[in-house]
């Protein structure tokens, strides 16, 4: 059975995802001229066109590690994956759940933003005993040193 992955491991890896991400979500953005005028803002079509953009830049850059060796490009480089509880790969089911479901509970427009509050209670369930985000918990899955 694999070691499971330190909180280094997990946070190098974490930080490598959110610093790609965002200029290939730009570019994107840029190509399809989703957000380019004034009524690209108006609600709820905003969230709706922020939420395509997110799945699309996500999926063009972490698509193809992800579902096909658990593994996000920030993961591939620290030496880490995603699997199922039992040690067996992640099912495109629970990795799709593990990705999206926090993500689109935070894009809701509420009348508060819980996107900022999602991202600080995410990563505090790491400190648990069995060192797994919340989204780990949704997506019944643990990420284990290869």
């Amino acid at each position: 059975m694999s070691q499971q992955s330190t909180l280094s491991q997990r946070f190098i890896a974490t930080c490598v995802d959110f610093l790609i991400l965002p200029p290939l979500g730009l570019l994107v953005m840029l190509v399809t001229g989703l957000i380019e005028d004034a009524d690209a803002y108006v609600m709820p079509w905003f969230y709706l066109r922020i939420w395509g953009l997110l799945i699309l830049s996500y999926l063009l850059l972490q698509g193809f590690p992800l579902f096909t060796r658990g593994q996000t490009v920030g993961k591939l480089l620290v030496g880490i994956k995603i699997v199922s509880l039992d040690g067996t790969p992640a099912s495109a089911f629970n990795l799709f759940t593990r990705t999206f479901v926090l993500i689109s509970i935070a894009l809701i427009p509420f009348p508060y933003n819980f996107l900022g509050l999602l991202l600080i209670i995410d990563p505090l369930f790491i400190f648990g005993k069995d060192r797994r985000c919340l989204h780990d918990h949704i997506g019944q899955t643990k990420v284990v040193q290869l």
